[in-house]
């Protein structure tokens, strides 16, 4: 998946997620993250089925996927990272 940062509706970044599969490119849509910091160890990320707590109304949880083998998942975070200053800002504060 590759997100495209565009702009801002309140303190979520917007923009369009292209989805792949290989090299071929499947699906794109608008959408609106999540700001936070999130990990990547734990159950951070699932592939292959939902959380208990679906990202969006249109289907329910677990939704689980059941149209063939997914052999590899590949998350490519390389390149600049997006930085929330106000964020972290408010973060130290928090801690003082």
């Amino acid at each position: 998946m590759r997100f495209q940062v565009e702009g801002k509706e309140g303190t979520s970044p917007v923009g369009t997620a292209v989805l792949y599969i290989g090299k071929e490119q499947v699906g794109e849509a608008r959408i609106r993250t999540q700001p936070g910091r999130f990990g990547v160890s734990g159950g951070g990320i699932r592939v292959g089925r939902s959380g208990k707590v679906p990202v969006t109304g249109e289907y329910e949880a677990p939704f689980a996927f059941t149209g063939g083998v997914i052999r590899e998942a590949v998350v490519d975070v390389s390149g600049v990272p997006e930085r929330e200053l106000q964020m972290e800002l408010a973060a130290m504060f928090a801690r003082e």
